[in-house]
């Protein structure tokens, strides 16, 4: 209860979001989608909240002595993508049936979810979410690294 107060008060972002409107399109509890969407929004955000990602890593007990920020990061990264998967949590938007022709609109749609979407320490516009969305689909926190490298 005490959660469901704080986050009440405080938002949440775009993995919330997110899961809204795929929540209602594939019928899957609240907890999955957000769960499956975390840390692709958090690699999404992740040269904006590296440092914090790294200070997660270090209080999960992770090796980031001497890490950049950037390494702590994905030590985080990688290291939650593990726990998600211990706990059954899909890997993939495709895994619980979104289909890829969807993304943009779930992005577009998401966007206007401003209470949510503000929260999110990265970048916000349409094309940012359909990345994050794209890079849930296919399960490759990478492909948002390599958008970014490519100037898009």
């Amino acid at each position: 209860m005490l959660a469901g107060l704080a986050f009440s008060h405080a938002g949440n972002a775009a993995p919330h979001a997110f899961q809204y409107l795929i929540g209602a399109a594939t019928h899957t509890p609240h907890g999955l989608g957000v769960g499956l969407l975390l840390p692709y929004a958090l690699d999404a955000a992740k040269d904006a909240i590296g440092d914090r990602l790294t200070v997660l890593a270090g209080v999960c007990g992770l090796d980031v002595t001497d890490a950049s920020d950037a390494e702590g990061a994905d030590t985080f990264l990688t290291w939650l993508d593990g726990l998600l998967a211990d706990i059954g949590i899909p890997a993939t938007l495709a895994d619980i049936g979104v289909a890829r022709a969807d993304l943009p609109r779930f992005a577009e749609m998401a966007g206007g979810i401003t209470r949510l979407i503000q929260n999110h320490p990265g970048p916000t516009d349409t094309a940012s979410l359909t990345a994050i969305l794209e890079a849930a689909w296919i399960g490759d926190r990478t492909y948002q690294t390599d958008l970014r490298r490519r100037g898009r």
